[in-house]
């Protein structure tokens, strides 16, 4: 929930083509939670300490974002909304919540039928492809924002050009990233559980 608001505060750097600032976030966040977890672990703290890294974490990821958003925009809350925003947003909202929210709901089916022990082998190699199978995405929501203000100000040969060539990067990388998870599944799976 917390790290939610961080990239709402993320999507303003993006809008602004800042992916510097959002880099930096994200990088900060992810070198803090990495760091204090494998800190924990050195120093034998129980597994609980992870969850605790990772919330702190969660918090610095959204501080550090809301900062770097507020170079852009006044951070404000304003009752009532202006509902002809948000009906003007609603088709991306409910794309983002297919792509976040929808994309692990298979783990949640099984996790009715099957013993924890088979969700939580299940749920690791799913975790894998669902990496594998979002790069194609996270690269796309980093070119739209670029390519919307090309269209705006550039002529449409120009367009053209750059967009054609920024998915002809995507779709590479991401059947690259799809290519790579099927040569290493096997080794990845006996890397996790074992030879058995």
């Amino acid at each position: 929930i917390v790290r939610s608001f961080a990239y709402l505060f993320e999507s303003v750097c993006r809008a602004r083509e800042r992916l510097d600032l959002e880099g930096a976030s994200l990088l900060t966040s992810s070198v803090l939670f990495v760091g204090s977890s494998l800190t924990f672990l050195y120093f034998d703290y129980p597994v609980i300490a992870v969850g605790w890294a990772s919330l702190g974490s969660a918090f610095a990821h959204c501080a550090i974002s809301g900062f770097f958003a507020t170079r852009f925009i006044r951070i404000r809350l304003t009752l009532p909304p202006k509902w002809s925003v948000v009906r003007a947003a609603l088709p991306y909202a409910t794309t983002s919540l297919s792509l976040l929210a929808f994309a692990q709901i298979d783990i949640l089916i099984i996790s009715f039928i099957e013993s924890t022990e088979f969700v939580g082998r299940y749920s690791s190699v799913s975790r894998l492809l669902l990496i594998a199978g979002t790069l194609g995405a996270l690269l796309t929501s980093a070119v739209l924002p670029t390519a919307s203000r090309i269209f705006a100000t550039a002529t449409r040969h120009r367009f053209d050009e750059i967009f054609n060539g920024a998915l002809r990067v995507i779709f590479s990388a991401g059947m690259a990233a799809g290519l790579a998870t099927v040569v290493l599944a096997r080794w990845v799976i006996q890397l996790i559980y074992g030879e058995s």
